[in-house]
């Protein structure tokens, strides 16, 4: 579960654990809910998030590619070097703001 904060047509999201296959629906979840609400722009803060796997990936491209059509905006706030990389390695940091 994670901390959702809600400002108009923004949302900042913190996940409280890593985004792995055993719990990336809870995420996918919420996020598609926020789009769904009208959120425009997402804010996820990474900083209790230490790992990442392929399944937690396509949970941000999925959310990406939502908010995309109705030209929202995706962020990655307080990531660490390792995921990070990853972004940089799938070239998904060329698409999304992605930030230490």
């Amino acid at each position: 579960m994670s901390e959702i904060v809600k400002n108009g047509s923004r949302a900042t999201v913190t996940p409280s654990e890593d985004i792995l296959s055993v719990n990336r629906d809870s995420l996918r979840d919420e996020l598609i809910e926020l789009v769904e609400e009208g959120i425009e722009h997402i804010v996820i803060d990474m900083k209790q998030v230490g790992r990442i796997d392929s399944s937690g990936l396509s949970v941000f491209i999925a959310t990406f590619n939502s908010l995309k059509v109705n030209e929202g905006v995706l962020e990655l706030n307080n990531v660490n070097e390792n995921i990070k990389k990853l972004f940089t390695l799938t070239r998904f940091d060329r698409y999304i703001s992605i930030s230490s």
